[in-house]
């Protein structure tokens, strides 16, 4: 990097390096399109690729398919997900209990559950 932040020469950003245009070029020379033999070999089209069989397995057409992918779809990044201040997250468990509320048992028992897990009311 250089110093103070301010880059002087060199290519621009997106601009191929030699290597890149020297493969460009004889592809184009060699009229290969590389990621157009990818998709015909996801395809399953050896006779497009001047094969007189007709045998691309399944395995060859998944791996051109996910080769030729990278360059339509962008990658994914995974992401970790956490609680308040980065500790673990908290699940919170609902139950429909408006039936129970009738029972005079059933609501003793919740209200026994409630003080367990919230603690006892404050006034």
């Amino acid at each position: 990097m250089v110093p103070y932040g301010k880059k002087y020469g060199g290519r621009r950003a997106g601009t191929p390096n030699k290597k890149t245009v020297d493969l460009m070029n004889l592809a184009r020379k060699l009229g290969v399109d590389p990621f157009e033999i990818l998709l015909l070999v996801a395809k399953g089209s050896w006779k497009k690729l001047g094969y007189e069989s007709d045998q691309i397995t399944l395995a060859n057409r998944l791996w051109a398919a996910a080769e030729a992918a990278q360059y339509l779809y962008p990658k994914r990044k995974s992401v970790e997900h956490s609680g308040k201040d980065g500790g673990p997250i908290e699940v919170a468990q609902t139950a429909k209990i408006t039936g129970l509320l009738n029972e005079p048992e059933a609501f003793a028992a919740l209200e026994t559950i409630d003080k367990k897990l919230n603690g006892p009311e404050k006034a």
